[in-house]
């Protein structure tokens, strides 16, 4: 019901790396911390298959460098988070609770398929994964059981007073899914009869102490 692409989160790849060499940039967002520039940075592919899609992938990829102030402490990083068939929407966000990141990915074939975003709290030095939620949007029958894919697409993070964490995006069907890794459960919330809702929003309290399911919205 949802694409989960491609994920690397953790294992560390160089990008001079030759696989790396021919893309394009796409776009960037950044934050910094202590110094630090934390980016996301979507890149394409800029070989394009001669079968069907007929597209060629989208990379986002995580990187941390000395910013203009010169007090950055920590080693440059960059590695790849994912791989994708439609174009990611990246969002960051860092504040003395944390570093936030969220990057989606997804496809389609034959008018089937759907996007997702990978949400996660990363520990601003390590880059240790703290807590990790997976967003999957859905379009699912009037009694909100059987259906298929959907759109949930993080595009705006905002932290509030240290603690609570507001994800904004594009949304397409009318359930939405959330994942949470350390707890092998699924928070959802379905509105029967599909509405046409655009976008989203998810507001997780405590966000970065406690795995509390967010409160979602759609619209």
């Amino acid at each position: 019901m949802h694409w989960m692409g491609k994920l690397a989160l953790g294992a560390v790849a160089v990008l001079s790396s030759p696989a790396w060499a021919d893309v394009r940039f796409i776009k960037e967002v950044s934050t910094t911390w202590n110094g630090c520039k934390y980016s996301l940075v979507v890149e394409q592919d800029t070989y394009v298959p001669p079968y069907p899609p007929f597209s060629s992938d989208y990379y986002a990829s995580f990187r941390r460098e000395a910013d203009a102030s010169g007090t950055c402490q920590l080693e440059p990083v960059s590695f790849r988070l994912t791989t994708s068939q439609a174009q990611p929407d990246v969002a960051i966000a860092a504040d003395s609770a944390g570093l936030v990141i969220a990057y989606s990915n997804g496809g389609y074939s034959h008018g089937y398929g759907g996007e997702s975003t990978q949400l996660s709290l990363l520990d601003p030095a390590t880059l240790a994964t703290l807590r990790s939620v997976r967003l999957s949007g859905a379009g699912l029958t009037p009694q909100c059981t059987a259906g298929g894919g959907g759109v949930a697409v993080a595009q705006q993070l905002t932290i509030h007073n240290h603690s609570t964490l507001v994800v904004q995006g594009r949304f397409g069907g009318n359930a939405i899914f959330f994942y949470q890794a350390s707890e092998p459960r699924e928070t959802s919330l379905c509105d029967g009869p599909a509405r046409g809702f655009t976008k989203f929003t998810a507001v997780f309290p405590s966000f970065f102490t406690s795995q509390a399911a967010p409160a979602a919205y759609m619209y």
